[in-house]
């Protein structure tokens, strides 16, 4: 076993070292975004990502061309790769910036072939770039689907995706399933989830052909993780979720360590996200919990406005102005204590919320961060 080394190579260069570990069935050592602590090894061998790409392929109804716009030491990146050696088709590779570029991108989708579907997979933060911006918009516009994981979606930027008519499915997985095995909250063929026994809210496990033989050199976390019922074995997540059976598909409520507990009530940050999205002058939101000696913990939230801005009233008095349009849609409990302006969510390089970063911004002065 030996894992692929991606780090100095080129787009043309890591193409061919998972050609190569395709052709030969090599397991490969994928870290994980390192999200929650150090990255862990994750041991995927190609038979697990194999099945995760033709999943997908099966999904999105066959081969296509790729545009590869993520990392690929990272399991959305290298998925990817395995998908075009699968299909048999070089992806077009976006030029590297220190910033993921609206024109980089558009030059990468001007070169895809013409004869064939157009597929490229994404985070929420460059989705929100490209539609910013008319080259954009156009290029998005050019594909028969756009993969959008990582992270939660906005609801405006969900929106705008409609609005502006891109096909697009919001995925969701980990690097222990080889990549994404729920779109649009439905399981790719092959996977099967369900949520802790008893539970109608409760931990994600995931099952399938995808799923990872566990961590490199760690036996007790792979124990841990990895289990086996009834002769099929499961993946523990560190997610939230609940079946939705009016739309007949899964909801994901977030990692399990991010609940809220104020005054013995449990919140889920994403609900609480998903109502400020909605509100009018929004355009994202992050929501965490912070320390209380009287309640446990206080919910707090930080949101980004949208163009032209927010309201007067919001800019005076956030807190004030999310609450009172809050009180018909979340229980009083789950209302935020506390509500600041900020240019920006602070986000990991895999997209995720940096939830360490928005707590700190709630201890800095002032009411724009």
């Amino acid at each position: 076993m030996h894992p692929l080394d991606l780090s100095e190579a080129d787009g043309s260069e890591v193409g061919r070292l998972v050609d190569d570990a395709v052709a030969v069935g090599r397991p490969v050592v994928v870290p994980t975004s390192g999200f929650s602590g150090p990255p862990k090894q994750v041991l995927l061998s190609m038979r697990a990502l194999t099945a995760s790409a033709g999943a997908t392929l099966n999904a999105l109804g066959g081969d296509g061309q790729w545009v590869a716009a993520l990392n690929p030491e990272r399991i959305g990146g290298l998925q990817v790769y395995v998908r075009s050696s699968l299909a048999g088709v070089a992806p077009v590779t976006v030029a590297a910036d220190s910033s993921f570029g609206v024109a980089s991108f558009a030059v990468a989708v001007a070169a895809m072939r013409d004869d064939m579907p157009h597929y490229v997979a994404l985070v929420p933060t460059q989705v929100h770039r490209l539609l910013a911006e008319t080259a954009g918009r156009e290029a998005l516009a050019r594909f028969d689907r756009v993969l959008i994981g990582g992270a939660p979606l906005p609801e405006p930027v969900a929106l705008a995706l409609d609005e502006t008519g891109i096909a697009w499915s919001h995925t969701y997985g980990m690097t222990e399933t080889a990549g994404g095995c729920l779109y649009d909250g439905v399981p790719l063929p092959g996977v099967q989830v369900r949520v802790e026994a008893g539970a109608a809210v409760g931990r994600l496990l995931i099952s399938g052909p995808m799923l990872a033989e566990g961590y490199h050199h760690d036996p007790v976390a792979t124990t841990e993780t990895f289990i086996t019922e009834a002769g099929r074995r499961w993946f523990r997540t560190s997610d939230l979720g609940r079946y939705d059976h009016d739309r007949g598909r899964w909801q994901v409520l977030g990692r399990a360590d991010d609940v809220i507990t104020t005054g013995g009530h449990k919140v889920h940050p994403d609900d609480v996200v998903s109502a400020l999205s909605a509100l009018e002058g929004v355009m994202d939101a992050a929501v965490v919990g912070v320390p209380d000696p009287q309640w446990g913990e206080r919910v707090v939230a930080l949101l980004v406005p949208s163009a032209p801005g927010p309201p007067d009233a919001a800019r005076a008095e956030p807190t004030t102005w999310a609450r009172s349009r809050l009180g018909a849609t979340l229980p009083r409990h789950a209302l935020p204590t506390r509500v600041r302006w900020a240019d920006a969510v602070p986000r990991l390089l895999s997209g995720k919320v940096d939830t360490a970063g928005v707590r700190a911004a709630f201890t800095q002065e002032g009411e724009r961060i």
